[in-house]
Formats: C-alpha cells, structure tokens, sequence
C-alpha cells in the first residue's frame, strides 16, 4: 500500500514542496538553517553571514523548526506591532512558529557576542511573544531592556486541561539572558518580566531578572513579578538572581485543571533572591479537579524580603522547602517571615536543611489546621525571633523560644517534637561574610556535615554549588516530563 508524504525542503526562494508517492515510509527532515541579524545589516538580505538582516523580527520570521537566529553585537529597537498582546499592548517580536524537541528554534546572541546584544523595547513594546503557544523556542544571552507590561511573553488561553496540549506552550528555554526595566501598564495587570501562562516542561536558567515597576518605574510593590504563570508544569527555574521584582519575584497564580498525580509542578533551585518584597507565591486559585501538585524549593539564597515562601494553594500536595538560607535583614518592613503556609487544605510539607537569620517577625507562620508538617527538623537559627510559630483562629498561639517551640508534642499538624535536632548558632559560624555576601559555611562551623546524611545544612550542601548565576553561558538541554530531584540533593520525594 503506498503513502503519500509530502516533504518541505527550504530553498532560496521560499520552500519548494515535493509530493513522492512511496512503497515504504522514511522520514526526511529539512536541513537546518542558521540567520543573522547585524546593527548594520538591511532587511533586503537574505540574513546570511555574509549578508546579514537588520531587524530581529525580520529574522524570526524566516525560522522553522531546527533553525538559528544569531544577533550581532549591537542595540536593536524593534517596532514591529502586526500582534497585539498583554492587554492590547503592542508586540515588537511575534514568534511565527514552533520548533520541535529534537529541533527547536535558537534565538540568541551570536557566539563570541552574548551578553553584548540589546533589545531595548522603549517604555513602549512587549517584547517576544509566543501568541500561538509555540513550543521548544530558546531565548539566549540577550539583553531585554525598557519593555512595557512583559519582556517574554506566552499568553493566556484560559483554563485549560493539561492533556490541551495545542494550547499549552512546551520546551521553552530562557537562558543566559539580562530582562531590566521592565515597565508596568497600571495596577492589577500582572506586569512581569517573563509571562509564562501554560507552559510545560520548561527551564528558565541562569538569567538576571532586575526592576520591574509601575507605568513609570516608580512603586516596585504593586502588583509586579519578574516570573508569573496561570498554569505550568515541569518547570525548572534554576541559577537565576532576582532582584527588585515588585511584590513577588517568582508567582505561581493559578494551574491547570487537572495536573499529573505524578512529578514536580515546579523544580527552584540555586537561585538568589534580593531586595524582592515576597520572594516565592505557590497559590492556585483555578477551580482544579482533584489535582494536588508537588513544589520543591533547594539550595537559594533569600535577602532582604517582607516574607521569602508563600504557599496559597488551596488544593494542596507537597512542598518541600529544602537546605535554603533565609536572610531576613534589609530594608523592605521592620520585620520578615521566611516560611508562610496559609489558605491551604491537605498541604503535607518538609522543611529541613535551612539557615534561618534575622527573621524578626516569624520563622513559620502556618494558619490551617488541615496542614500537615511531615519533617521540620535539622534547620540552624542565628537568633530567636519574635516568634516561631503564629496561626490564625482557631489555631492561634505563639511559641517565643526554641525550647518552647520543641515542646510543641500534641498538635496535630505538627511532627512530634518539630526541630527536635535543630539548634542555635551564631551567624559568624552559619556565613563566611554576610557584608561581602559570602554565604559559605567557616571553616569549623557547627552547620558542616550537619544533616543525617552527612550533607551541610544550608544551600551549598556538598560545599561547591553554584548558587545565582553562573559563571559562563550554558548550553540549553531539554527536560523530560516528570523530573525528580537531583540524586545530589538530601530530598524526601515521600515523606
């Protein structure tokens, strides 16, 4: 029985189709193509090497799956406005089409260029946008600057089904790039720096994310983000520094309505959060059939916040908070909260491995009674705050020591005794320098192979992780669904 299998192969002039009528099927892909776009290029070249584009949108419509865009060293002001998006601001970059898992579509700084090439959107444009849900596109070693409402944009499709998958974006990778400046468009629109509503199997690894404002950069707390989703899944944020996000840095909003009973929601790990108002928000408020989810945040550096984890989500699953450390000192209120677990149902939560400094308000503040603390155990404090734990009504009670705090053996959400092998430790044995934002552990200090498993407590847990931003551009790699923790971690997946 033959097949018909018509095969796209890209030629100079445009795609020239090619019908075969076969006894037997062999997939043939069409071969890859890399574009440049140079600050002195002209939209009349065919983006070659030699004859490079001049603008970015120019090259992003040439691209297939497999494809390359490159961007040369230079500042590049894109005024393209054929989509509109995020409340009907105009767009200067729309993505056309997807790319595939074997094959994505690259959009990056050219090599030898990275970190030397600049979009800057003006106070005017959203920057890339993804208006059809496209999926496997990477975003590279770019600058982002001035862009109005949202830098990376992925829409909103509303609520959805997690086995949608056309209207799910999956494979997105943003990496290596430095999003500033980014302008809101008036209170109570979601204004981020990366907007990523149903997205899927994804990583956001190794940018810096800095000030995101009102409609004129003034008020940083109102209503602002530097990463927002609706509903996502599989994601990694990893090796990022986010600082001065407005009112939260990472916000997890809503989800979709019916997520895997298996895998991680979402992977935070090694990244460093500074001078952010909430520096993590897991809420959820869709209206989700049965579909708890699991969260796992590891090994990030909190600074100078008002609250540093906030988990909302009323349907519940698992979080684990995990070998962090918690600076509460800084600027943003006279007091912090490290740990905030309120409005939730079934919640079952690890929280181990942590340094916890200067949280002068509350270290734990837990306000349902249908919480269930699995582990809150092997954690180092530098002081005794104001109070350990606070709930709301009915469950209301401070404990102000951590004796008292330990002596906690009869309430039912709590492990029995919480903290039992935690302890007091001065900050100069808990951080090799707090002034020059050396969070290492001293040498003879107390956390140092503290954990049951001979792990140090805190982020850098084996001593040589790379906590905030790396060294060097990574290459990108592509997730599998369902990622568990690295087997590096000291992580309870059941608890």
């Amino acid at each position: 029985m033959s097949v018909k299998t018509e095969i796209k192969s890209k030629a100079q002039a445009g795609l020239l189709k090619l019908t075969f009528v076969c006894l037997s099927f062999t997939p043939i892909s069409a071969m890859a193509t890399t574009y440049w776009v140079a600050a002195n290029g002209s939209d009349s070249h065919p983006c070659s090497q030699s004859q490079p584009c001049a603008s970015v949108q120019y090259g992003v419509n040439k691209l297939y799956a497999g494809d390359t865009l490159n961007i040369k060293s230079g500042t590049y002001y894109e005024t393209d406005t054929d989509g509109a998006g995020f409340f009907a601001l105009p767009v200067a970059i729309n993505l056309p089409r997807s790319g595939t898992s074997a094959s994505p579509i690259i959009i990056q700084a050219a090599p030898g260029d990275e970190g030397n090439v600049t979009i800057d959107l003006q106070a005017i444009y959203v920057g890339f946008q993804l208006g059809g849900h496209q999926d496997h596109i990477h975003i590279k070693n770019l600058n982002i600057r001035n862009a109005r409402g949202v830098a990376i944009n992925v829409p909103d499709a509303g609520n959805i089904s997690f086995n949608e998958t056309s209207k799910w974006s999956i494979g997105l990778v943003i990496e290596g790039n430095k999003i500033t400046d980014t302008y809101g468009d008036g209170a109570g629109k979601n204004n981020s720096a990366i907007r990523i509503y149903q997205v899927r199997d994804a990583i956001i690894r190794n940018n810096m994310v800095d000030r995101v404002g009102t409609t004129e950069l003034v008020d940083e707390k109102s209503h602002n983000s530097c990463i927002l989703s609706y509903a996502l899944w599989n994601i990694k944020i990893e090796h990022n520094l986010f600082s001065r996000c407005g009112s939260r840095a990472v916000y997890w909003k809503t989800q979709a309505l019916d997520l895997p009973s298996e895998g991680y929601q979402s992977i935070i790990r090694y990244n460093k959060f500074t001078n952010n108002y909430v520096s993590i928000v897991d809420s959820g408020k869709a209206p989700r059939t049965n579909s708890p989810h699991k969260i796992l945040i590891s090994n990030n550096i909190f600074e100078n916040y008002y609250m540093a984890v906030d988990i909302a989500d009323p349907f519940g699953g698992t979080a684990i908070v995990a070998h962090n450390f918690f600076n509460g000192e800084g600027s943003q209120t006279p007091g912090s909260n490290a740990i905030v677990i309120r409005e939730v149902n079934n919640l079952q939560a690890s929280i181990f491995g942590n340094i916890y400094h200067s949280n002068e308000d509350v270290v734990y503040d837990f306000r349902l009674l249908s919480d269930k603390l699995i582990r809150v155990d092997h954690n180092i404090f530098t002081s005794q705050p104001k109070s350990w734990l606070y709930g709301y009504n009915p469950y209301s009670f401070k404990t102000t020591t951590l004796n008292q705090w330990q002596g906690l053996v009869s309430e039912s959400i709590l492990p029995t005794p919480p903290d039992l092998n935690s302890v007091l430790s001065p900050i100069a044995s808990m951080a090799v320098s707090l002034s020059s934002q050396n969070y290492k552990l001293p040498g003879g200090s107390l956390g140092l192979n503290f954990m049951p498993n001979g792990d140090n407590v805190g982020p850098y847990q084996r001593g040589s992780e790379v906590i905030g931003l790396l060294t060097s551009f990574m290459s990108t790699s592509t997730l599998t669904s369902n990622p568990n923790p690295p087997s590096s971690l000291s992580i309870e997946i059941t608890p």
